[in-house]
């Protein structure tokens, strides 16, 4: 689906729906590019839905907290940082994870190498993107 289609509604619209009906896991993890969050979170808080942006830098308003019942916004570049992808694992049996413009976590190999380990041992899982990935390697 392009841009301005509903992805990012529907996700939250599904979201809403977990909560609402006691089957959301306990964590959620969903992770874009920096310059998507404003207006996501913006969509997520018309929902009431409870957030939590994670920033793992170094810098003073760094933000390391991994909560339950929240969900856990990550930049894609923050993904393989502090340890994070341990954490993510050590719960993925109680995780939803959510890769938006999943197509940019591919350009960098240890972004999409995280962004692939992560989704492969989440119980939960979606993927969206706008922009179709091409396979060069066709034999």
């Amino acid at each position: 689906m392009t841009t301005g289609l509903g992805k990012t509604r529907v996700v939250i619209h599904y979201i809403d729906y977990l909560i609402k009906n006691k089957l959301m896991p306990k964590y959620c993890v969903y992770t874009l590019p920096s310059e998507a969050i404003s207006t996501v979170t913006e969509q997520f808080q018309e929902y009431s839905i409870p957030i939590n942006i994670m920033k793992l830098t170094k810098a003073k308003d760094s933000n390391h907290d991994f909560l339950p019942w929240h969900v856990n916004f990550v930049f894609h570049d923050h993904l393989k940082g502090y340890g994070f992808p341990d954490r993510v694992l050590s719960v993925s049996h109680d995780t939803f994870f959510v890769v938006d413009e999943c197509h940019k976590t591919m350009a960098d190999s240890q972004k999409s190498s995280v962004a692939l380990l992560i989704a492969s041992s989440v119980k939960y899982l979606i993927a969206m993107t706008g922009t179709l990935i091409r396979d060069d390697e066709q034999g």
